[in-house]
């Protein structure tokens, strides 16, 4: 029965390892935005885009936990000090899960300038959670001489008071949520102007001007025009040109780009609980060391 458990544990937590290191080698499904190349057949099955949350990772563990827990039970693991280290293990595990399962993930977008209430964000919108959010700048440092990114930083102002810098391996904590920097994208601006109204527009988007609809739809890339809708007509734009659609003079100027810092915000109760049981755990693997070495 000891080495049947002792094969299983070890099969399960191969296949585990091995998904774990490739899951590595894949981005994330949310992690850039606009992302449209298709997701390899296999990787989507094994869920290697977003494993850390998939059923198959907390499955695998799960299996882990049972296999850890029968070898106590069922005389395979004989010392006391060994069954309460296969025990308080298996608590860690179901701890981790727990906190996977339950604790949320999500994201927040923040253009340059644009101030957020964190508290709007979160699954109970508490007060407790009341946090204003403006990124001041968002930065991208380069490897010297070359166009390769290096670190991606968002400056942050909390509460318009604090100002503090996050940036890949080095989130902030709040709470018990931690901020960690996931990704960027670029939002260009553009005004539009019509007849004698001037409007700031994003891609892509909407207006109303008196009874009439217009909709900002896109820029043609390899006719160098944008693509607008107005009263359910098609219509493409020189940038800078002014040009008459149905008795208005309209006109549609570049203005600039926004850079927009995608932040991932995770929940982490339950670490307070893992400390207590890893302390645990350490106590009794080392007084099973001790008691082998008497031996």
């Amino acid at each position: 029965m000891k080495n049947t458990l002792s094969k299983l544990f070890l099969i399960v937590l191969t296949v585990l390892t091995i998904l774990l290191i490739l899951s590595t080698f894949f981005p994330g499904a949310a992690t850039m935005p606009g992302r449209t190349e298709g997701v390899n057949p296999l990787v989507k099955f094994l869920h290697l885009d977003n494993f850390y949350n998939s059923f198959i990772n907390i499955g695998l563990w799960g299996i882990i936990t049972v296999l850890l827990i029968v070898s106590v039970f069922t005389g395979a693991v004989k010392t006391t000090s060994q069954k309460i280290i296969h025990i308080v293990l298996a608590l860690i595990f179901i701890v981790i899960v727990y906190e996977k399962t339950v604790n949320n993930r999500f994201y927040l977008k923040l253009a340059e300038g644009e101030t957020i209430q964190f508290a709007d964000y979160t699954p109970g919108k508490s007060h407790q959670d009341s946090l204003t959010i403006n990124l001041k700048k968002f930065e991208i440092n380069r490897h010297p001489g070359s166009r390769m990114p290096r670190a991606f930083i968002s400056h942050l102002v909390m509460n318009e008071s604090d100002t503090v810098h996050l940036a890949v391996n080095d989130p902030l904590s709040f709470r018990h949520y931690r901020f960690y920097q996931n990704a960027y994208d670029r939002k260009f601006t553009f005004n539009v102007r019509v007849d004698q109204q001037e409007f700031s527009a994003s891609l892509p988007d909407t207006f109303n001007i008196n009874s009439s609809s217009l909709i900002l739809k896109n820029f043609d890339h390899q006719t160098r025009k944008f693509v607008l809708i107005f009263n359910n007509t098609k219509h493409r734009i020189t940038p800078g040109k002014t040009v008459d659609i149905e008795g208005h003079q309209i006109t549609i100027n570049p203005k600039g780009a926004k850079f927009i810092s995608i932040i991932e915000v995770a929940e982490v109760k339950g670490v307070g609980i893992l400390l207590i049981l890893s302390l645990v755990y350490l106590l009794f693997l080392y007084i099973a060391f001790r008691k082998g070495d008497r031996k």
